[in-house]
This record gives structure tokens, sequence and C-alpha cells, in this order.
């Protein structure tokens, strides 16, 4: 096992660039984690700094995968696909040339200027920057695309940043619902 300056190493590294890598590797990686019961529950905090406590390196391509995978499961994957070709053919009949997902900006205009959404919220709200499709989803069947396709996108989880991720480490704070996980790649 090889140390780090001031920090120990608890477990020689293994290095994941490819996805086939990651297959090939996936035994000895979910060995890690299913020895480690605490370290197994930290992704539920946050997929890869749990990886990289298990002392598995990633390329960034590896990170985003296992992210992603995480994230969006292959239902809400094939959710998303499907309501960004409905919303491109739903834009374009509009005659609205838009990348999505929608800035706040392009949202507001395309809601209030193009369908003519009544707001029925005062102007101030209009005018918000984050202004969300959920307010308006029963007002346009667009508005209820729109919606739908944002909250797709945040996907089925939400991973936390390394201070979270180190108090949960620490003992701080707990996943009280979560009493064991089982890891499989």
């Amino acid at each position: 096992m090889k140390e780090k300056p001031g920090k120990p190493a608890r477990y020689e590294p293994i290095r994941v660039t490819t996805h086939r890598e990651l297959l090939k590797k996936r035994a000895a990686i979910n060995e890690r984690f299913n020895a480690d019961p605490d370290l197994a529950r930290l992704l539920m905090v946050n997929p890869i700094f749990a990886f990289e406590d298990a002392g598995v390196e990633m390329s960034q391509e590896i990170k985003d995968h296992i992210t992603n995978r995480m994230r969006f499961p292959p239902k809400l994957v094939a959710r998303i696909e499907q309501l960004e070709g409905e919303l491109r053919a739903d834009l374009d009949a509009i005659g609205i040339d838009a990348e999505l997902p929608l800035s706040a900006e392009k949202r507001r205009h395309v809601l209030f200027d193009v369908l003519k959404v009544p707001p029925e919220i005062d102007e101030r709200v209009k005018r918000r920057q984050l202004l969300r499709t959920t307010e308006f989803r029963e007002r346009h069947p667009l508005a209820t695309k729109l919606a739908e396709y944002e909250r797709a996108r945040q996907g089925a989880l939400i991973f936390h940043r390394r201070e979270i991720y180190e108090a949960h480490k620490s003992g701080q704070r707990r996943l009280g619902w979560l009493k064991s996980i089982r890891f499989k790649i």
C-alpha cells in the first residue's frame, strides 16, 4: 500500500480511465465497498468522493459516467430523450430555435411572449431570474412538458459537496435512514 505525504493510504490505487477498465476492475471495487459498510454508505452522499476514498483513481470521463448512471437511471434517460425530441418539435413548430435546456430568459420568452401564458402572478415574480416552469404547468401543454423536462434533468439523486461528504465521513452527519448497502457495479 502506497502512502501519500501526511496521510497513510488505505488501499492500493485502482486506476480507471475507460469504461472497459471499470468493468474489468469492478470485482475489486465491489469488494472494497462491500467490506466497509461506512464507506459504502458514503456512495449515497457523493459517489466520486467515496470512490476516491476507496482508492479508485478515475479519469473525468469515468467520473461523469458514474455520476450520470446513478443520477439518471435508464428509464429516466429514455424519458429525457423522448421529451427533448418532443420539445424540439414543439419549439420548432412555434418558430423558436433554442438549445435545451432553456435558459430562464428563454423560458420566460416562450411562456409569456410566444405562448401568451397568463402569468396570474405579480410582475415582481415574473421578472425573477429563477422563474420555474412548474408554476405554469396547468396553463399550457408545452409548459407542462417543459416542467417535466426540467424536473427530469435534475436527476433521480443529488450529490453533496465535499464539506457535507466530509461531515458524513467523520460521523458529524449521518444517513439515519440507510443502515447498510450492498454495492455492485
